[in-house]
């Protein structure tokens, strides 16, 4: 085997080997949120810390339908999806966090073409008395 293929072997070994779970890219948002356009292929993802009870007020407008899902991390292999919304060209969403950890939103496209979207994130603390505290 030449040296060019042994180092191919070595990173192609070494990019298999990688856990599939690795640490979350976490971003802080400023208070006024983010506005964005972003083209990708497969999937692209931002994830923040979120504390208890505070809004992700999030959405995007695409060229063509992307599957969506806002998610966190349980453990190392568990994914927990509080909202799913497949297939959509335009959404808007409002999502209280009923725990203080970091959330994730996930765009997937729905072919192997380039897909650009615009998309807003942005965390605001809730209104007074419109989350129940859950240890009242």
């Amino acid at each position: 085997m030449t040296r060019f293929g042994q180092v191919l072997l070595s990173i192609v070994l070494i990019w298999v080997a990688a856990p599939v779970d690795a640490a979350v890219d976490l971003i802080e948002l400023p208070a006024e949120g983010i506005q964005r356009t972003k083209t990708f292929v497969r999937e692209f993802e931002k994830c923040f810390p979120v504390k208890p009870g505070q809004v992700i007020v999030t959405g995007h407008r695409s060229e063509e339908p992307v599957d969506f899902d806002i998610h966190y991390h349980e453990t190392d292999s568990s994914v927990m999806t509080p909202v799913d919304r497949p297939g959509l060209a335009a959404l808007d969403v409002k999502y209280v966090a009923d725990k203080g950890r970091d959330y994730c939103i996930m765009w997937r496209a729905k072919s192997r073409r380039r897909v650009a979207i615009n998309f807003w994130i942005q965390v605001r603390d809730a209104p007074p008395g419109s989350v129940r505290d859950p240890d009242q």
